[in-house]
């Protein structure tokens, strides 16, 4: 194995552990419109401003978000997302589904060609009503012997 391989397994990793969290999710789903401002960020979730930093200090060790201090006010944070992470992250899943649909491919020939052959359904014309209630119907006007 690679450094470069491990590297990238280990950003990976680190990514998918910055994602574990549906609050994390849902701050990188805006981040995806464009830079935020922390209490912008903030005003969407119901969560104390200890919680909010937490998350966007996971998000920003996880490399998925960059932090930016304003120029005026150094106070002023602004986040955006980095593409990097999730470029990795899309290129790991183009791969797994690839592998998986080779593997579903492959189940489904290997079903196809083991499974006993359907029964053929032979369906008769029907005058548009049920074929049960004409085999009735004609034992019904049968003469009784």
């Amino acid at each position: 194995m690679t450094g470069r391989t491990a590297s990238a397994r280990d950003t990976l990793s680190t990514t998918l552990a910055a994602l574990a969290d549906p609050t994390r999710r849902q701050m990188v789903q805006m981040l995806g419109q464009g830079p935020k401002a922390v209490g912008e960020i903030a005003s969407a979730f119901a969560l104390s401003a200890p919680a909010i930093s937490k998350h966007l200090r996971v998000l920003r060790h996880g490399l998925i978000v960059e932090e930016e201090r304003h120029a005026r006010d150094a106070r002023l944070r602004i986040y955006r997302l980095r593409r990097e992470p999730l470029d990795d992250l899309d290129a790991w899943l183009a791969h797994m589904r690839t592998f998986w649909e080779l593997q579903l491919g492959a189940f489904a020939a290997q079903v196809a060609a083991t499974a006993p052959p359907a029964k053929r359904r032979v369906r008769r014309p029907t005058d548009g009503g049920d074929s049960r209630q004409r085999r009735v119907t004609r034992r019904r006007k049968q003469p009784p012997r």
